[in-house]
């Protein structure tokens, strides 16, 4: 009786959250385990429904999981997308500096100005590039 009136004095309204959870003999810790698993979004109303709240708790869990994995693979592939993209451009301003060099109209220490650290950030990138591939 002591818990059930402290949590009765913590409930807000039904959200899901562990502070609305009340205390009984169906959502104990011990008992959670017993009851069969929440596979479809019909047996989650029902769970709803029946106050089952632990198995509703980690359905929601789960998806909230799946979506956060969801995002996460879209940033790695944007990130991917974009570092593939800069690595070939350095590739094509490398291949232009390089025909600027053996054309010869621009002085060649106004030419190491423009594209300077060109090699090494190409080549740097080139390595990130390669491990991010083989990270994904």
């Amino acid at each position: 009786r002591k818990v059930k009136k402290i949590v009765r004095k913590k409930k807000s309204p039904r959200n899901f959250s562990e502070n609305s959870q009340e205390i009984s003999p169906e959502t104990s810790p011990e008992n959670s385990s017993k009851s069969p698993l929440i596979k479809s979004p019909s047996q989650l109303k029902r769970a709803a429904a029946t106050s089952n709240l632990s198995q509703v708790q980690e359905v929601e869990k789960l998806r909230l999981e799946a979506a956060q994995n969801k995002m996460r693979s879209r940033i790695a592939s944007e990130i991917l997308q974009t570092e593939t993209s800069y690595v070939n451009n350095m590739v094509i301003c490398e291949k232009f500096h390089q025909d600027i060099i053996s054309n010869g109209k621009i002085p060649p220490d106004e030419i190491s100005n423009i594209f300077m650290n060109l090699g090494e950030l190409l080549s740097h990138h080139q390595i990130f590039l390669k491990e991010l591939r083989e990270i994904m």
